[in-house]
C-alpha cells in the first residue's frame, strides 16, 4: 500500500491503518474496472431440522396422495390405446396382481408345472438340428402369410446361454398356465370348450404324471390357446387370457402400470416360447 500511496497519491501521507470490506468491480475492461464497496448479505442461522418429525410429515402427505386412473389427465397414450386401465377399474388391483404372481409354496398344485414347462422347452430345442432350414426360417417370420414381407432368412435357433436363459424365459409360461388354473373369484375369462378342456386333463396330471406327459399337455393347451381367434366378451373387456394375463402382469405395487417398455420383455418371452411348442407335436387344428 505504500508503494501505492507513492504513485497514485504523492500529496497524501501515507495512511498506518486500513479498514477491510468487501469490494467488487464489473469488469476487467479500463473503463469498469473500478473497485466499489458491497455489503454482504446477513446471513442467518439455519433452523434446527426436527428430522423424525419431518419423516412422519412426509408418510402423512404420501398416505394422503391418491391417483385415479380414470382422471384423463394422467391416463397415458399407452394405456389410451390399450385400455388396461378401464379393464381393471372394477377390481381389486391387489387381488388382480395375485393371479398373475410366481407360483409358491403355499399352492403345491404348481410345484410341478416348472418342470413340465422346461421339459417342453427343452424337448423343442433338441428338434431343432432335425427340422430343415426353411422351416426354422418360417417359425422366426413374425407373419409368413404376409407375402410382401417375405420370409426371415435367419433360422429359429438356441438361445444364447441356453440353460439359463430357457428357464428364464419358461418362467413367463408358468405364470401365465398358474393364471389360467387360479380360481379367480369375481375376474372373469371367457374360454373355450377345448381350452377349459385341457386346463382340466393338466390339472389331473400336475400331482403325479411324468416330466413328458405333462409338457405334451402344457403344449396341447399352448396350441388351443394361441391358435384361436379371440375377442371380448361382457365378461372381459380384452378377450384374449394371454393380453389378459399382459395387462394384470403390468399392474404395479401402487395400482398403476409399468411403462409400455416394460411390456416388451413379457412378450418376446412369450412369442419365443411360440415356436417351440409348435415344433414338439402336431396336433388337428379343430
Amino acid at each position: 500500500m505504500a508503494k501505492h500511496f507513492l504513485h497514485k497519491h504523492p500529496k497524501e501521507a501515507a495512511r498506518k491503518e486500513f479498514i477491510s470490506v468487501s469490494t467488487q468491480r464489473l469488469s476487467r475492461i479500463p473503463e469498469f474496472k473500478r473497485f466499489f464497496e458491497v455489503i454482504p448479505a446477513i446471513r442467518t442461522a439455519k433452523p434446527i431440522v426436527n428430522v423424525v418429525e419431518l419423516r412422519k410429515l412426509c408418510d402423512m402427505s404420501i398416505q394422503k396422495l391418491h391417483i385415479y386412473v380414470g382422471d384423463v389427465r394422467t391416463v397415458s397414450p399407452w394405456l389410451k390405446s390399450t385400455k388396461w386401465h378401464i379393464h381393471i377399474s372394477s377390481y381389486n388391483y391387489q387381488t388382480l396382481r395375485k393371479l398373475v404372481q410366481m407360483p409358491g409354496g403355499g399352492e403345491p398344485i404348481f410345484e410341478r408345472l416348472a418342470k413340465g414347462v422346461m421339459g417342453l422347452c427343452n424337448g423343442a430345442v433338441l428338434l431343432l438340428d432335425k427340422t430343415p432350414t426353411l422351416v426354422l426360417q418360417v417359425l422366426n417370420t413374425s407373419d409368413p402369410t404376409k407375402a410382401q414381407s417375405g420370409i426371415n432368412n435367419t433360422p429359429f435357433h438356441e438361445l444364447q446361454g441356453k440353460e439359463v436363459t430357457l428357464k428364464h424365459y419358461s418362467l413367463e409360461v408358468v405364470k401365465l398356465i398358474a393364471f389360467l388354473l387360479r380360481d379367480k373369484d369375481s375376474y372373469k375369462l371367457d374360454l373355450t370348450d377345448r381350452v377349459n378342456l385341457q386346463l382340466k386333463e393338466l390339472e389331473k396330471l400336475l400331482p403325479h404324471a411324468t416330466t413328458d406327459t405333462l409338457a405334451r399337455a402344457i403344449q396341447k393347451l399352448l396350441f388351443y390357446l394361441w391358435s384361436t381367434a379371440w375377442y371380448y366378451t361382457e365378461n372381459n373387456s380384452i378377450g384374449d387370457p394371454t393380453i389378459c394375463y399382459l395387462a394384470l402382469s403390468m399392474v404395479r405395487e401402487d395400482g398403476g402400470f409399468k411403462d409400455p417398455g416394460d411390456t416388451t420383455p413379457c412378450i418376446s418371452r412369450c412369442i419365443s416360447t411360440l415356436p417351440n411348442q409348435r415344433r414338439l407335436q402336431k396336433l388337428p387344428r379343430n
